[in-house]
């Protein structure tokens, strides 16, 4: 897919050509939104739920095991802000981002089943 459009937006101008080359594979290229939910589901999910379980981990653990609620809220917050607060935009942000995957992958789901043979974009060099 990058060889193709580079050839068909960067041959042309080296050519000399000023009239912009009729170009099919427009259609194949995925939006930046599409882009962006496809990179977050297959990379930074991952990344984010290992963060998230490390940042669980050091607020159970550090200094010393938890031994109420009470300190988990201590120990999370952040300056003025307060733990529930800082716990609770830490919760909606993972969950945020996993329905952004979820969505992604539904999506990818739905336009795989409508895709004719023979014009899948994942088919070329990429």
């Amino acid at each position: 897919m990058r060889r193709c459009c580079k050839t068909e937006t960067f041959e042309w101008k080296k050519a000399g050509n000023r009239h912009l080359p009729k170009i099919t594979w427009r259609r194949t290229i995925m939006c930046p939104c599409e882009w962006l939910c496809r990179r977050m589901r297959r990379n930074y999910i991952w990344i984010l739920l290992i963060q998230t379980t490390a940042y669980a981990g050091k607020i159970i653990v550090h200094p010393d095991p938890l031994t109420s609620i009470s300190q988990l809220n201590e120990r999370a917050a952040i300056g003025p802000l307060s733990g529930h607060f800082v716990l609770g935009f830490g919760v909606a942000y993972c969950l945020l981002w996993a329905m952004v995957a979820i969505w992604s992958w539904r999506d990818d789901l739905q336009r795989a089943r409508h895709r004719q043979p023979g014009t899948d974009a994942s088919t070329g060099m990429g």
